[in-house]
């Protein structure tokens, strides 16, 4: 109970934390559009992904093996490429729908993210929720009810224009690609890890978003004068919360999930509309702190049962053992659940070899290597195995009987053959049993001379 409780704080705290961050993106873009007329959703967020490049992308470059970068890019370069496009997609709807729809409107339609990653989540991580869950979710969408209800009362839901449509189209795409890309980085950090995954968002982010600039924002950009301190203040402090968003935000989905993440950053309209009061003259409404107190609420109430995909262990489970071939020779089989393959050439596959019991699995272990024989196969009717094992060397198993014949002299001083030769032959082993009335015979290895 003390670790899920320390869990369910953690996963609060950081949260709210990520929430703060995209609180200060938010103003950042609000001034941005607003104050200084500048509408550059690429240019900013290019600047965060550079950041990620620098960063991450070559954490990932000095790490060595599987999960180096060029190993990384060779085996999943193609799908973190179509997640980064994703990805940036995203960012930039939303950002675009800023300019042309109102504040309350993004609040609301940016709700549209939770059943998606809901939905996504069900389909393809196999998370079943419980109704804890469904309790939790309706506690935070109520708590955005009231904040849009409370940003209606002061008026500031009104805005002019005709494209007010195409804004909320925009919010509705940006929100549908970011539920895409939550779940699939839900599935990764918990899967691989988060800097495999950031760092591959730097990478190809940095170039996808670099295209997009240079296509639609070249001209806005070289008219921009950068030598005023307070456009510079405000896209640096974007870029700058942007980057440790999305480094908090990987910390906060492997505690919890995607849409814990996401129903937690439900407050950070909370922390935007008291900004409001503090720098933009906005008015004070009582549903304000209601919506805070009704999402954090829902948050923990979410989150405090869990909810674990069905793809968290990755690790593979391995078992060896030793087979025959159809040619004859002998393999080790490194086998998953289900399947067999070999190691010893290339996709051969042993989908008839009998599975073998626990006490057959492995090389064997003398002095006791009946373990490997027939005896313990299922269904079979042979006589046990005696308890008293015979004081000679044993027969080995049947799989290690094609082994060359050793046949070597070795010098000793003084030995008993001409040329001081000492011929070093292991005896015949003794007949250990019979079963079913077979000759012991055939559980002989007969003379083998090393």
């Amino acid at each position: 109970m003390k670790a899920e409780g320390r869990s369910i704080w953690r996963a609060l705290l950081l949260g709210q934390v990520a929430s703060l961050l995209l609180c200060v993106t938010g103003v950042c873009c609000h001034l941005l559009n607003n104050t200084h007329h500048l509408q550059l959703p690429a240019a900013v967020s290019f600047i965060n992904y550079v950041l990620l490049c620098l960063v991450y992308t070559t954490w990932l470059a000095c790490r060595s093996g599987e999960g180096s970068l060029l190993r990384v890019v060779r085996t999943k370069g193609l799908k973190y490429f179509v997640l980064a496009a994703v990805d940036v997609e995203a960012n930039y709807l939303v950002l675009r729908a800023y300019q042309y729809t109102s504040v309350t409107s993004v609040q609301l339609l940016d709700c549209f993210v939770v059943p998606v990653v809901l939905a996504l989540s069900w389909l393809f991580l196999k998370v079943r929720y419980k109704l804890v869950h469904v309790l939790g979710v309706g506690l935070c969408l109520l708590g955005v009810g009231c904040l849009v209800w409370a940003n209606v009362e002061d008026g500031k839901a009104a805005i002019p224009g005709a494209e007010r449509l195409l804004g909320d189209m925009l919010c509705l795409g940006g929100a549908t690609l970011y539920g895409i890309s939550n779940v699939a980085q839900e599935y990764i950090v918990k899967t691989y890890d988060s800097v495999e995954f950031l760092g591959m968002m730097g990478l190809f982010g940095s170039l996808i978003n670099g295209i997009q600039l240079a296509i639609l924002e070249r001209n806005d950009v070289g008219s921009v004068r950068w030598d005023t301190w307070p456009v510079l203040a405000l896209v640096g402090g974007f870029s700058a919360a942007q980057f440790l968003f999305y480094v908090v935000a990987p910390a906060v989905i492997r505690v919890t999930s995607a849409t814990a993440l996401n129903l937690a950053l439900f407050t950070a309209d909370f922390y935007i509309l008291i900004t409001g009061i503090a720098f933009f003259r906005f008015k004070f409404h009582p549903l304000y702190f209601l919506s805070y107190i009704l999402v954090v609420t829902g948050v923990i109430v979410f989150v405090i049962k869990p909810t674990p995909i069905a793809s968290t262990n990755r690790g593979y489970y391995r078992e060896i053992s030793v087979g025959r071939s159809s040619s004859g020779n002998e393999v080790e089989l490194t086998t998953t659940p289900g399947t067999a393959t070999s190691s010893m050439g290339g996709g051969a596959s042993f989908t008839e070899w009998p599975p073998l019991p626990p006490e057959v699995r492995g090389c064997p272990d003398y002095p006791y290597p009946h373990s490997h024989s027939t005896e313990f196969r299922q269904g079979s009717t042979a006589t046990p195995v005696p308890t008293e094992y015979p004081s000679t060397p044993p027969s080995p198993p049947q799989q290690f009987r094609s082994l060359p014949r050793p046949a070597r002299r070795e010098q000793y001083p003084g030995g008993g053959m001409p040329g001081g030769q000492r011929a070093a032959t292991l005896h015949r082993p003794a007949r250990l049993y019979r079963a079913n009335g077979a000759s012991s015979s055939s559980h002989e290895l007969g003379d083998v001379r090393c």
